[in-house]
């Protein structure tokens, strides 16, 4: 199964099936959750948007007609009943691990070739933070071949190549490894498009996301350092937007960390109530989001860089 470049499936056969959109869609969401899969919630939110339908089960009804994928339990994630062995995706990212100083030219080669398109080119419906696992694996090999020798270097074969599929990109990548300095640490709180919140904000500062309140009380609880320069936090952390554990999560915070800049996020606060907002829980900021990648995400840049100053 071929993900890093369009999307295809090789069958038993041999041959190779090109997807039609919506089933590309589906196959590389599945793809890149791996044995963990994707809820009906969030494939229908990422791919069709808020709208109530029943889209997601007739989808994956036709999708099953190429791949397997298991039907889940009430509630639960679709999962493909692929080894993620076979996944190029995730063969890519294994392979990066893997990697040491003393690696052959030959493994460094065969990972760069992996590589036939940017999956920013596909025009496909999944988040941009769903490729985020396997973006750092390919920032990782992009480190790793600048801090060859230029002799070993030379040695590549599909350098070039890999270059022109990241040519937006590839023009900052010198010649030489320059040593990055330390990057300031953001806490990011969302359970929908928290991953793409780091994704952007990948570009000046490292991130640690949280998507549910399971997973913060367990921070808690665990007695995390909680060492991080600022915070991001949605108000609500829960498909259904009922909720207000955000809420919780800064309290926390303000008691934990009293001196850390935090901005306070959702998709739905009114306008006037901004300020009652940031004096009632302390918080820094207050920002009016969108719930998906293509919302103005960059603008949280440069609220960071002010939390951070």
């Amino acid at each position: 199964m071929a993900i890093l470049g369009p999307p295809t499936v090789l069958l038993p056969d041999g041959e190779r099936t090109a997807l039609r959109k919506l089933n590309a869609d589906l196959l590389v969401a599945l793809a890149l959750a791996g044995p963990a899969g994707r809820t009906k919630a969030w494939l229908h939110e990422a791919i069709w948007g808020p709208q109530e339908s029943n889209h997601v089960a007739k989808a994956v009804s036709r999708l099953r007609r190429i791949v397997d994928v298991a039907s889940p339990p009430a509630g639960g994630p679709y999962v493909l009943k692929v080894d993620v062995a076979e996944i190029d995706a995730w063969a890519f990212r294994s392979g990066v691990d893997e990697l040491t100083a003393g690696s052959a030219v030959e493994e460094v080669d065969a990972l760069l070739g992996m590589w036939r398109g940017n999956p920013a080119d596909n025009q496909l419906a999944i988040r941009a933070g769903a490729w985020v696992e396997v973006m750092s694996a390919r920032n990782r090999l992009v480190d790793h071949v600048l801090g060859m020798t230029s002799g070993a270097r030379a040695g590549l074969t599909r350098w070039a190549a890999f270059c022109e599929v990241f040519h937006r990109e590839s023009g900052r990548w010198s010649g030489a490894s320059a040593a990055r300095p330390d990057r300031k640490r953001v806490l990011v709180v969302d359970d929908l498009i928290g991953q793409s919140v780091a994704l952007v904000l990948g570009a000046r500062y490292d991130c640690h996301v949280v998507e549910s309140i399971a997973q913060w009380n367990t921070m808690v609880r665990e007695q995390h350092p909680l060492d991080f320069a600022c915070a991001l936090v949605d108000r609500h952390l829960t498909d259904g937007m009922a909720d207000a554990y955000g809420e919780a999560v800064v309290r926390d915070l303000r008691a934990l960390r009293p001196g850390m800049p935090i901005a306070f996020m959702s998709a739905g606060l009114p306008h006037g109530d901004l300020d009652n907002i940031k004096l009632r829980l302390g918080v820094d900021s207050v920002i009016i989001k969108a719930n998906d990648e293509h919302g103005p995400l960059t603008d949280l840049l440069d609220t960071v860089d002010r939390l951070t100053r």
